[in-house]
């Protein structure tokens, strides 16, 4: 493997091995996570999936409440204002920070 080398890339508890050679794409050769080896597409495919399901899933439900009176009425977001930050992004404010 001339200009090749091995590097190891540390995620949480899960070890991902990649070898790089010259000029072909890095390739991951296996997992260890929590002392298990993981290996073939798509048991890698499967385990990539669900730690990425559980990191950016849905979060546990929680009895924290915040009192309004916290904040001055000027401090507050308006109805007007609430309704323009969380309305669905268009298209276009997607594609756009995609593709420039």
């Amino acid at each position: 493997m001339r200009n090749g080398c091995l590097k190891v890339i540390v995620i949480v508890n899960t070890f991902i091995v990649l070898l790089m050679a010259g000029k072909r794409k890095n390739s991951v050769l296996f997992l260890e996570s929590d002392g298990i080896v993981i290996e073939g597409d798509e048991n890698l495919l499967k385990h990539a999936t669900k730690y990425y399901a559980d990191l950016f899933g849905p979060i546990e439900e929680h009895n924290i409440h915040i009192d309004n009176s916290l904040w001055d009425e000027l401090e507050k977001v308006s109805s007007e204002d609430n309704l323009t930050f969380t309305k669905p992004f268009s298209k276009a404010e997607i594609k756009k920070p995609c593709f420039t």
